[in-house]
């Protein structure tokens, strides 16, 4: 399995393409930044959510919000690790674990959101979770390339 430090230079390098990409092909700068935005999204809404060793994202929660803050979500994600095998298709299939994942997170996050009175849809949105997508094809397209070209040396 790809490193997360490669995973995260693949957000990295997906994000400036398609917010280059994007904008060069008459998007205006909000679509552009968003759908960017949501490519890097996937350092941290990651495919990888299923290890049960955890995932580059918990290291980066660490570090900016505390240990206390990595594990509360590392028991929120405590449960869709048993749902979803690794590399499963549910978690790794793009589009289709993207959603899959959004929901799961909304069952937790949604309740505060609502709670708040804070949510508003927002065309962007859609080019955010365009952008999360995208990642999560490059994602899985790794873990294809590292298991069958590779041989886990990637």
């Amino acid at each position: 399995m790809p490193s997360g430090k490669v995973h995260s230079i693949a957000c990295l390098a997906v994000a400036g393409v398609s917010t280059s990409a994007t904008f060069l092909l008459g998007g205006n700068i909000e679509q552009s930044f968003a759908i960017g935005a949501g490519a890097v999204s996937g350092i941290l809404i990651s495919p990888d959510y299923d290890c049960d060793a955890g995932f580059i994202g918990d290291r980066i929660i660490r570090k900016y919000f505390g240990l206390i803050m990595e594990k509360a979500i590392d028991l929120m994600l405590y449960p869709y690790r048993k749902i979803f095998r690794h590399r499963g298709f549910w978690s790794h299939f793009p589009i289709i674990s993207t959603l899959i994942r959004l929901l799961y997170l909304s069952i937790w996050i949604g309740p505060i959101v609502y709670w708040l009175g804070v949510w508003k849809w927002h065309p962007w949105m859609a080019w955010w979770v365009g952008g999360l997508m995208l990642s999560d094809a490059v994602h899985g397209a790794l873990d294809w390339a590292d298991e069958f070209l590779f041989r886990g040396r990637l």
